[in-house]
C-alpha cells in the first residue's frame, strides 16, 4: 500500500512540475470578400485586381481597399457608379463585406453633319 501511495505521489509530483505545453497558435488569414462588378455599355472597370468589361467577382481580404478606374469605350462616355460606388469620378471602396457595383457607359452620338 505504501509503495502504491508513493507511486501515485510521484506521478503526482511529476505532472505538477513538468512544463505546460506552449499554447498553439494559429495565423488566421482576414476573412475573404467579393466585389461583384458589373460593367453595362461600352467600357472597362480597371483597378489593381482585375480588368472587367462585361462582369466580374473581385475577391480580396476584409478591409482592403478597391480603387476602381471607369475606362470608356472609343465614342463612349462613362454615365457614373450605381450600387456600392456612386459618382462619375474613380471609387475607392473598402470591402468590410461582400458588396457590388455598377459601371454605366453609353455610346456619344455622332456629331451632326455639317450644313
Amino acid at each position: 500500500m505504501r509503495s502504491a501511495i508513493a507511486l501515485i505521489a510521484a506521478c503526482v509530483l511529476v505532472l505538477a512540475c513538468s512544463p505546460a505545453s506552449p499554447e498553439t497558435t494559429a495565423s488566421v488569414a482576414p476573412p475573404q470578400r467579393v466585389l461583384d462588378l458589373t460593367v453595362s455599355g461600352p467600357g472597362s472597370v480597371e483597378s489593381t485586381q482585375a480588368s472587367c468589361s462585361t462582369s466580374c467577382k473581385i475577391a480580396a481580404a476584409s478591409g482592403t481597399v478597391l480603387h476602381l478606374e471607369a475606362r470608356p469605350s472609343a465614342g463612349a462616355q462613362f454615365k457614373g457608379w450605381s450600387g456600392s460606388c456612386t459618382g462619375t469620378a474613380a471609387c475607392d471602396l473598402r470591402l468590410e463585406s461582400d458588396a457590388a457595383a455598377v459601371a454605366s457607359f453609353e455610346a456619344v452620338p455622332p456629331p451632326p453633319p455639317p450644313p
